[in-house]
């Protein structure tokens, strides 16, 4: 266990190490947009298990939640992989956030 522990310490301690230098704060964004989606999913998911709303009217919110979540991991890996400023990439996250938004709102009544 231990080992285990040490070894995530490691990845993560080289994760910082390649952000911690970046011009802009486009991991932290992305970083809470993970955060956010991940929230999401959990909500819906809880909606379902406590009874509140029946399964099949959370498929829509679930996928949205779930497809923004993914697509929040997506851009965050390629800041790791390419750390360098992107406005691309920056206008790809600002649109996984409103197309997720748009499609909430659209689900809701």
């Amino acid at each position: 266990m231990g080992e285990l522990v040490g070894q995530i310490s490691g990845v993560l301690q080289r994760l910082r190490d390649r952000l911690v230098g970046r011009p802009d704060s486009e991991h932290e964004q992305s970083l809470i947009r993970i955060v956010f989606g991940f929230v999401t999913v959990c909500y819906v998911v809880g909606l379902r298990e406590f009874g509140y709303e029946s399964a099949e009217r959370l498929v829509y919110p679930f996928a949205i939640a779930a497809v923004g979540l993914v697509l929040s991991v997506a851009l965050f890996a390629h800041i790791v992989a390419v750390p360098r400023a992107s406005p691309a990439r920056r206008i790809c996250g600002a649109l996984v956030d409103l197309a997720c938004l748009t499609a909430f709102l659209h689900t809701g009544e």
